[in-house]
Formats: C-alpha cells, sequence, structure tokens
C-alpha cells in the first residue's frame, strides 16, 4: 500500500498546472491583496475561497475545483494487465459527493422595504437578480450597474442552446465546460417579518394562514432571431476590432455582448400575452414558495432555506407537511426539481408577495448562494 501511494504521490508531484488554472490562482492572489475590505451587495465567491475555522468548511474556488479534477484524473486503476484513468463520470460522482462546488453569492439589504397587499405600487415586489448560473464576476455586471432590482415582462422567444454558453465559459476562461444543468445547491437567506397583528388568532407565532411570503423566479437570455443577430454582432465586432478575424477570434467577445440584463426574459413568473403584465397568483404557488413569514410577529426573523439537486420529498407524502408545510415552506419545493432543471446561464430571481387588506411584507435582507457542478 505505502509503494502505491508513494506512485500516486510521485505522479501528482509532477503535475503542471495548466496555464488557464494557475491564471485563475493569479487572479485570486492578485484580488487578495488589493482588497480593501469594502462590501458590495453583488458578491461573487465562485472564484475566491472561503475557510470558516469554527467549523472547518471550506467553499472552493473554481481554480480549486479544477487542480482536483485534475489530480484525480492522473489517478490511474487497474484494469485487468492494464491501467485505466478515472472516468469523468466517476470524478464528478466524487465532486458531487463531497459537496466540492463553486458557488456565487448575492446579498440585497433594504431599509425596512414595504410591501403591502392592494398597494398601488403592487403587493408583488421583486427584490434581487443574481448572477447567471456558471457565469464568473467578469461575465455580467453587478445589480447596480445591470440597472438594479427591476422585474423584466418581456417573454422569452428563443432559449439559447446549452452548448452556446458551455463553448462561451470553455473559450472564454480557457478550462473545460461546466454541465449543461449544473446546479447543485440553492441557499436563500431572508431577513423578514409581518405587519405584527391581525390574521387567525389560533395561528399566531406559527406559519399557518401567513399572507406574507417569498417566492422564487427564473429569467433566460433571448437568443434573439438566430444567425442573422450572431452574424450583426460579429460584424460589428469585426469593425470595432479593426482588422479581419475568424469565428472563433470574435465569438467570446460577441457572446458577452448578447449576454446583459437587456438580453434576459422572464420565465417565472408567466408572462401575460405579449408581455407587459406578469402573473402573479392569489395564492401561493407550492413549488415556488421560498418562505412564508410568521403569523403576526413584528420582530424580524432570520430564515435559512436550502434547495438541493438530490432532494427527494414528495408534495403529497406526510413528510411535506411536516418537514416544509410546518416550517412554512412550500409543499412543493422539497423534491429538487426546480434545482435539477436549471439550466447554464439561467438567472434566479425572488420575489416579495403580500395578500389581503392590512397584510404587510417587511423585507430586511435577501441573500442568494447558488452552488454549482464543474
Amino acid at each position: 500500500m505505502f509503494a502505491a501511494m508513494s506512485t500516486i504521490t510521485g505522479r501528482l508531484s509532477q503535475i503542471i498546472l495548466p496555464e488557464a488554472v494557475a491564471h485563475l490562482l493569479r487572479d485570486d492572489d492578485d484580488d487578495d491583496e488589493s482588497s480593501d475590505g469594502s462590501s458590495s451587495s453583488d458578491e461573487d465567491q465562485s472564484d475566491t475561497d472561503d475557510h470558516d475555522e469554527a467549523n472547518g468548511s471550506f467553499d472552493p474556488r473554481i481554480a480549486d475545483v479544477l487542480i482536483v479534477k485534475l489530480l484525480l484524473n492522473r489517478i490511474t486503476v487497474p484494469l485487468g494487465d492494464q491501467e485505466m484513468a478515472l472516468p469523468i463520470e466517476v470524478i464528478n460522482m466524487i465532486l458531487d459527493h463531497a459537496e466540492y462546488w463553486p458557488h456565487s453569492t448575492t446579498n440585497v439589504h433594504y431599509n425596512n422595504l414595504q410591501v403591502r397587499a392592494g398597494h398601488p405600487n403592487g403587493d408583488n415586489k421583486f427584490l434581487i437578480r443574481c448572477r447567471p448560473l456558471g457565469f464568473l464576476e467578469n461575465d455580467f455586471p453587478s445589480p447596480e450597474s445591470a440597472g438594479g432590482a427591476d422585474p423584466i415582462t418581456s417573454p422569452l422567444r428563443k432559449a439559447f442552446d446549452p452548448d452556446v454558453f458551455q463553448d462561451y465559459i470553455a473559450k472564454r476562461w480557457n478550462f473545460p465546460a461546466v454541465l449543461a444543468n449544473p446546479c447543485r445547491r440553492i441557499v436563500f437567506t431572508i431577513v423578514s417579518h409581518d405587519q405584527g397583528w391581525g390574521g387567525d388568532p389560533y395561528s399566531r407565532g406559527t406559519y399557518r394562514a401567513s399572507w406574507t411570503w417569498f417566492e422564487v423566479g427564473l429569467e433566460r437570455f433571448d437568443a434573439g432571431s438566430g444567425k442573422k443577430e450572431e452574424h450583426k454582432e460579429q460584424g460589428e465586432a469585426k469593425d470595432r476590432m479593426g482588422s479581419p478575424t475568424t469565428k472563433e477570434e470574435t465569438e467570446p467577445e460577441v457572446q458577452q455582448r448578447v449576454f446583459t440584463k437587456e438580453k434576459l426574459r422572464t420565465v417565472l413568473p408567466e408572462v401575460m400575452g405579449d408581455g407587459e403584465t406578469l402573473h402573479h397568483p392569489l395564492h401561493p404557488v407550492e413549488e415556488l414558495m421560498i418562505q412564508r413569514n410568521v403569523t403576526a410577529d413584528h420582530d424580524h426573523r432570520e430564515h435559512h432555506v436550502v434547495w438541493s439537486y438530490d432532494d427527494g420529498i414528495d408534495a403529497g407524502s406526510p413528510v411535506a407537511q411536516e418537514a416544509l408545510g410546518a416550517k412554512g415552506r412550500g409543499l412543493g419545493t422539497g423534491n429538487g426539481q426546480f434545482v435539477r432543471d436549471l439550466k447554464l446561464g439561467d438567472v434566479v430571481t425572488v420575489w416579495a408577495k403580500a395578500r389581503f387588506p392590512q397584510w404587510v411584507n417587511y423585507v430586511e435582507e435577501v441573500k442568494v448562494d447558488i452552488y454549482w457542478a464543474i
């Protein structure tokens, strides 16, 4: 055994990191040296490490994950008279089992934002737009530069094929493309409360009969008119650069310009007709409801809600009522379907809701951590 370990250690010590991985590591070091400690409402943790010495946790950077995949790929296992490298499927299973994923964090603080039922400004308030799934910090502007937390009412006409995002990330960042459905976990942290009075007297202090809550939304990039628009973008890039270019040379820049807030379209909630109006049902959508507020409680409460790709709670089961309903969460959110269905480039959003006269949803803070596999 010691001989085998020595052989593996010797092989790993000879590994030279690809320039793409080394580049990501250098960028991290530069960021650490130039950090001034200022806070931001949009913070991407996908390429910065995060150690929690109190509980021994570690949030890996993209470079960390790539290095581990590279090391695992160098390990060989006996197969008859020969040796074979670990299949990439096995490597991905190992990383999933270890929950060794990069993640991005989007965080918005509100000064006691009030979402009032029946108010002219609406009882459905758009709160936060996350970074596109799998994108790095420089690939998409922060909420401030993207226009803030404003809803988009235009419907999605034509979605991009997943391989468009995969090719873009692979070429722009020079590392293997992530999976078409890479999301593994979403962690919502919400600080809020309701008006602090009213409601069913027997439900006060519980999540029953609460008419203030939060729901998840979804946006996707619109591919426009297809090849015609793509060729126009490439022509503009060629003119701007002032020299003949190939498709391979212009495509990363073209795609970066395509993936802007202006190209986003709403998928959830449903867009009515040709746009301008979003359909918000009167009652909570059990498959989308993140969290209710405690009924008639004027104190801020912090709720942590975790959705994982391998969740398996059926909405109609007694377990769903105990594990989800009793905690103020949507009965249809425990099966992992939303997380598994997310595609590369998808944008997660959060809405605050209030229904019926006198109900008010007071929002203090919303944070969303999204973990994905590469």
